[in-house]
C-alpha cells in the first residue's frame, strides 16, 4: 500500500474514449481517425498532467490503450485499472501514482426491495451492470482508503425490449412514464449497490476513508445520490 501526506483526488468523463478505428456507441457508429485520436491523447494528457491528481477517476473509456498512450503523454507514473465493459464497451477506471494498490471490479446492480415478506424480486431480476463501478484500496496518512469510480446510468427512457430483441415505440404519455420507471429502477439498483458496499466498509472499519466519485448522471436532491 501507498501513503500520501496531502492527497489530490479528481474525476474525468472523457465523452467516449477509444483508440483509432470504428466504435459503435450512443446508437451510432463513429470513425476514429489517427488525427482525431492523437489530438485526444494530447489534450487529455495536458490536462491530467495540468491537475496532476495522485488518483484520476475515469468515466466512459472505450479501450485501455487510448489511456496508456495519454498515461505516457501526461509523464505521470500512473497505474491504471478498468472496471468491466458495458455492451457498447465503454468502462470506468481509476488511475493511481506508483504501482501499490488493489483494485477491482465490482458489478454495479443490486435486487430491490419487496412490500411484504415472502415477495418476490420481480423487477429486480432484470437488473444487470451497465458499468461496473471501480474501487480502489490504498491507505492514506495511516488510515484505510477507498476510492470508487462510478458512472450511475443517464436518465434516458427505458423502452420495452420485445421478445425479438426490438424495442417497443413509446407513442403514449404512459409509455413514457413507463420508460421514466424503468430508468429510475435501474438508476435506485446502481445506487443501492453502492450503499450496501459503503455499510460493508464502514462496518468492517469504522474509521476509513471513503471517496465516491464520477458521473452521478443526477443532482443532490435526487433520490438516487440521497441513497448513496
Amino acid at each position: 500500500m501507498v501513503s500520501y501526506g496531502i492527497m489530490k483526488i479528481a474525476t474525468h468523463n472523457t465523452e467516449f474514449l477509444f483508440d483509432i478505428g470504428e466504435h459503435t456507441y450512443g446508437g451510432k457508429t463513429w470513425t476514429h481517425t489517427p488525427e482525431f485520436v492523437a489530438a485526444r491523447v494530447r489534450l487529455f494528457g495536458n490536462l491530467f498532467r495540468e491537475i496532476d491528481a495522485d488518483i484520476l477517476l475515469l468515466q466512459e473509456v472505450g479501450q485501455e490503450s487510448v489511456v496508456h498512450k495519454i498515461i505516457s503523454e501526461s509523464a505521470i507514473p500512473y497505474s491504471a485499472f478498468f472496471g468491466a465493459p458495458d455492451i457498447s464497451n465503454v468502462r470506468n477506471a481509476i488511475l493511481w501514482r506508483g504501482t501499490e494498490g488493489q483494485a477491482e471490479s465490482i458489478p454495479a446492480f443490486a435486487s430491490l426491495p419487496v412490500f411484504n415478506e415472502g415477495d418476490a424480486d420481480i423487477l429486480g431480476s432484470r437488473m444487470y451492470s451497465r458499468r461496473d463501478f471501480v474501487h480502489l484500496r490504498t491507505m492514506h496518512n495511516g488510515k484505510k482508503l477507498h476510492v470508487f469510480s462510478i458512472h450511475l446510468k443517464s436518465n434516458f427512457l427505458n423502452p420495452e425490449i420485445l421478445k425479438d430483441g426490438t424495442k417497443r415505440p413509446m407513442k403514449t404519455q404512459t409509455e413514457l412514464a413507463d420508460g421514466i420507471i424503468r430508468s429510475d429502477f435501474f438508476r435506485l439498483s446502481q445506487a443501492k449497490k453502492l450503499r450496501q458496499i459503503l455499510d460493508q466498509i464502514f462496518t468492517e472499519d469504522p474509521d476509513a476513508e471513503v471517496i465516491v466519485g464520477g458521473d452521478f448522471n443526477d443532482v443532490e436532491i435526487n433520490s438516487t445520490v440521497g441513497i448513496v
